[in-house]
């Protein structure tokens, strides 16, 4: 049996990457009207289905839930753009997310702001998957980027600048954190 991977982004111009690699691709509806693209990568050998979520992780986890119920799929992955918490990572480099930091909760009082995150793993069997697709490398343009296995943080701020106050804070507090992004937390 062909296993079926869902592929969700936020950004029209991740979706349109994404989709450049489909062929066969037809339209499914959800109920709720949310359009998913299934199709082929070129070498066959599964089906993708493709959604667009939207900024945010609200959003991301509607679709997501949307995409399981309608799909039941093998795996699902969350492809975007990220910006980085460290200077060891350069534009186009690929970072697969270990860990994923939902930073936003906490508690704020007279003593400041003291965290109280929420975390999620990679499954191990997807850890195991994305590890081997990245030593393959045939998916990746040439020259071939590097691939980064490390935590990120998800929340619902655009971090606009590496001196931010938000900034300091992510890789205070989370350190192994390697960039942060808008949807994971939802995903």
């Amino acid at each position: 049996m062909t296993p079926t991977v869902v592929v969700l982004t936020a950004l029209e111009v991740e979706y349109t990457a994404v989709r450049a690699l489909l062929g066969h691709r037809r339209v499914t509806t959800h109920p709720s009207g949310t359009r998913f693209e299934v199709g082929e990568p070129a070498g066959g050998g599964a089906t993708i289905v493709l959604a667009l979520t939207g900024q945010g992780n609200q959003g991301a986890a509607v679709l997501t839930e949307r995409a399981i119920a309608t799909f039941a799929p093998s795996a699902l992955v969350f492809a975007g753009i990220a910006a980085a918490l460290h200077d060891d990572l350069a534009p186009g480099d690929v970072v697969v997310a270990t860990k994923v930091y939902g930073y936003h909760g906490g508690k704020a009082d007279d003593g400041g702001f003291r965290t109280r995150p929420q975390a999620w793993e990679i499954p191990h069997e997807l850890d195991q998957l994305a590890r081997h697709v990245a030593r393959e490398g045939g998916w990746l343009p040439a020259p071939r980027p590097p691939v980064h296995f490390r935590p990120i943080a998800a929340g619902e701020v655009v971090l606009g600048s590496r001196n931010a106050p938000l900034a300091e804070q992510l890789r205070t507090t989370y350190d192994d954190a390697a960039a942060i992004e808008l949807e994971s937390a939802g995903v």
